[in-house]
């Protein structure tokens, strides 16, 4: 699987569950994406503030969104699709994305 860097800020619509922020959907550009699947969820301390890591799928394609809690901002960090390799398995995919 091919992942490409993308960088780019989207906005989130999160619900908290078990006392943590779980992305439900989100929009990247004029585009609206259905989270399905939440693999994993890790996080970075530095001086300026944390930052929350998700690997999530819409079930077509995978994706890194990131949250700063200095800026209070999200960015689409990397997008993977899984029609790239014939057979590939959103969970295979969601696997490669893990830290």
């Amino acid at each position: 699987m091919i992942f490409q860097r993308i960088a780019q800020p989207v906005d989130v619509l999160v619900a908290f569950r078990e006392n943590r922020p779980e992305p439900m959907m989100f929009r990247w550009g004029n585009k609206h994406y259905q989270v399905r699947r939440v693999k994993t969820i890790y996080s970075e301390q530095s001086e300026i503030g944390k930052k929350i890591i998700f690997s999530v799928s819409d079930d077509r394609d995978v994706f890194r969104l990131s949250f700063r809690s200095d800026t209070m901002r999200w960015c689409l960090e990397e997008k993977g699709s899984i029609d790239v390799f014939p057979g590939a398995e959103v969970s295979d995919a969601l696997n490669q994305l893990a830290v």
